[in-house]
């Protein structure tokens, strides 16, 4: 992942609902339509568990957009190149999803 875009959330060691409020902070409060959801290797479970999360709880008309799995070459400490599955879930909030 080398440069961050807007909108994007990378999901990492965090609690998966420090993640859900960052997307419901961009739906709700920033105005944005479209989220982008990034995560690698054990964390992929993780990002897709936020996306149902969001679904059944905040925004029922929710919309699978996109769906990307890749390989990222990442570079350890060492200096060791290592692949690493990736993967990036777009969403969209629905044109009748309800605020909260």
């Amino acid at each position: 992942m080398a440069e961050k875009q807007q909108n994007t959330i990378y999901i990492g060691k965090k609690p998966l609902m420090n993640y859900a409020l960052i997307a419901i902070r961009f739906f709700n409060y920033d105005n944005v339509d479209e989220i982008k959801i990034r995560a690698r290797g054990s964390n992929i479970c993780k990002a897709v568990d936020m996306v149902e999360y969001l679904r059944n709880m905040y925004y029922k008309d929710l919309i699978l957009k996109d769906l990307n799995i890749f390989e990222e070459e990442v570079t350890d400490d060492k200096g060791n190149v290592k692949k690493v599955s990736s993967i990036e879930i777009t969403i969209n909030k629905g044109k009748n999803a309800p605020m909260i």
